[in-house]
C-alpha cells in the first residue's frame, strides 16, 4: 500500500505539479516545469547511492554527457552527471477564501513520501507547494554503471544505485578503495584548503580591525597630548604670575616692617596674609610636581621656560 501510495504521489508530481528549483520559493502550477537537459524528470528528489562511496545526495538535476572517459572507459563512452543536492517539498491548504493555511506539512522528505501524503486524497481540499532545496555537488557516473536506472525512471525502485568503480568484480575491489582513498584525501585537503583560506581571510580582517583600533587610539593619545601640554602651559604660565605676585606682596611687606607709624595689628594682618599666599604657593608648587609626573608617565613634553623669563 506504501509503494502504491508513493507511486502514485511521484507520479502526480511528474504529471501535475512542476517542480522549482530554486530554494524556499513557492510552486506556481501554471509554471512550466524546468528544462532538464535530459528527458529524466522522474528522477528529481530520487537519493542517489554507489556501491563504494555510499549515499551521495539527491537528484535535483541531469546532464547528459556524450564524450565521458575514465580510468575505465579508454573509449568515450555516454555518462550521465547528477546534480545533486537536499530537497523537500511542503505543502500549505488553500482556504475556502483563496487564503493560504498557516500550517505547513512535509509531504516529501529526502526523496521519500511522509504520511502527510494522504492530505492530497482530501475532498475540495487544495495545496499550494513550496520546496527547500540545497545544492551539495556533482556527481558523474556512465550510464552503463547505473544499475537501476530503468526501473527508477519506470517508478518502480526508490533509489538510485551506481557502481562507479566496478566493486561487483572482486578482483578490481582494492583498486576501487585506492580510488576511494585518494577521493577522500582529495576533498579532505579541498576542505582543509577552504579552512585555511576562511582563517586567513578571518586573521586579515582582526589585523585590520586591530590597526585601526591603534590608529583610533594613537589619535585619541594625540588629541590628550595636546590637551595636556596646553592645561600645562597655562598652569605653569599662572604659577610663574603668581609667584612673581608673590615676590613682590613680599617686598611690600618687608617696607610695611620698617614703617613705625604702622600699629602691630595691621602689621599682623599683613604677615598673616603673606603666610596664607605662601602656604597657597606650596600647593601650587606640589600639584606642579603631581602634573609634572603625570606628564613625564605620558610622554607629554614639559614647557620650556619663557625667553626673557
Amino acid at each position: 500500500m506504501a509503494q502504491d501510495l508513493l507511486t502514485e504521489f511521484k507520479k502526480w508530481l511528474s504529471e501535475k505539479l512542476p517542480v522549482r528549483l530554486d530554494s524556499h520559493r513557492r510552486v506556481d502550477l501554471m509554471q512550466a516545469p524546468p528544462a532538464f537537459t535530459a528527458g529524466l524528470e522522474s528522477l528529481y528528489g530520487i537519493p542517489l547511492f554507489d556501491l563504494l562511496e555510499g549515499y551521495k545526495g539527491q537528484v535535483v538535476g541531469v546532464e547528459w554527457l556524450g564524450n565521458y572517459t575514465d580510468y575505465h572507459y579508454k573509449m568515450p563512452t555516454t555518462a550521465i552527471r547528477f546534480k545533486l543536492g537536499i530537497s523537500m517539498f511542503f505543502g500549505r491548504a488553500r482556504l475556502r477564501r483563496g487564503e493560504i493555511g498557516a500550517y505547513t506539512y512535509p509531504m516529501v522528505v529526502l526523496g521519500l513520501a511522509t504520511p502527510y501524503v494522504d492530505l492530497l486524497k482530501m475532498p475540495g481540499v487544495d495545496f499550494v507547494f513550496e520546496e527547500y532545496r540545497i545544492d551539495t555537488g556533482e556527481f558523474v557516473v556512465a550510464v552503463d554503471d547505473i544499475l537501476n536506472l530503468n526501473q527508477v525512471a519506470a517508478g518502480d525502485a526508490a533509489a538510485l544505485i551506481t557502481d562507479k568503480y566496478h566493486v561487483r568484480s572482486l578482483e578490481r575491489i582494492s583498486e576501487a578503495e585506492r580510488l576511494r582513498e585518494l577521493s577522500h584525501i582529495t576533498e579532505t585537503l579541498t576542505y582543509e584548503l577552504q579552512k585555511a583560506q576562511i582563517k586567513a581571510e578571518e586573521e586579515s580582517r582582526n589585523a585590520r580591525m586591530a590597526i585601526n583600533m591603534a590608529e583610533f587610539y594613537r589619535r585619541q593619545m594625540e588629541e590628550a597630548h595636546e590637551r595636556v601640554e596646553k592645561l600645562a602651559k597655562q598652569f605653569y604660565d599662572l604659577r610663574e604670575e603668581f609667584e612673581r605676585l608673590l615676590s613682590s606682596y613680599r617686598e611690600k611687606i618687608a617696607q610695611l616692617e620698617t614703617q613705625t607709624e604702622l600699629s602691630e595689628r595691621a602689621k599682623a594682618i599683613a604677615r598673616s596674609s603673606l603666610d596664607t599666599l605662601q602656604d597657597f604657593a606650596q600647593r601650587i608648587r606640589v600639584a606642579g610636581e603631581s602634573l609634572k609626573a603625570v606628564m613625564e608617565a605620558t610622554e607629554v613634553k614639559l614647557p620650556g621656560p619663557k625667553e626673557g623669563g
